[in-house]
């Protein structure tokens, strides 16, 4: 189950969510279980890159991502929010809400 303490307001999670259903209209079986219980976490991942290594660069580059969890085994998927194509969206939401 998700952490009720991240929650995203509607515009992003339809953002998010068309994205989604746009990249993977039917999401395939998990490879662990074989289960089709995906659960989206209200949440974005940063997973820090470094070019050296046992350092880590907080603020510097990095892989943005939402998380998919299997329900039924725990397994989680990340999907890079570049590659979904929604981080101009994000972009566009933060900058009107610092103008509104």
């Amino acid at each position: 189950m998700p952490d009720e303490q991240y929650k995203w307001d509607d515009v992003t999670a339809k953002i998010v969510i068309d994205a989604l259903n746009a990249k993977a209209p039917n999401p395939g079986p998990c490879p662990i279980c074989g289960k089709r219980n995906w659960q989206l976490h209200p949440g974005f991942v940063f997973f820090s890159l470094s070019d050296t290594y046992g350092t880590t660069k907080f603020g510097g580059t990095g892989l943005p991502c939402i998380s998919l969890n299997c329900s039924g085994c725990g397994n989680t998927q990340f999907l890079n929010i570049l590659a979904l194509g929604i981080l101009p969206l994000l972009e566009k939401k933060a900058q009107e809400q610092k103008v509104g």
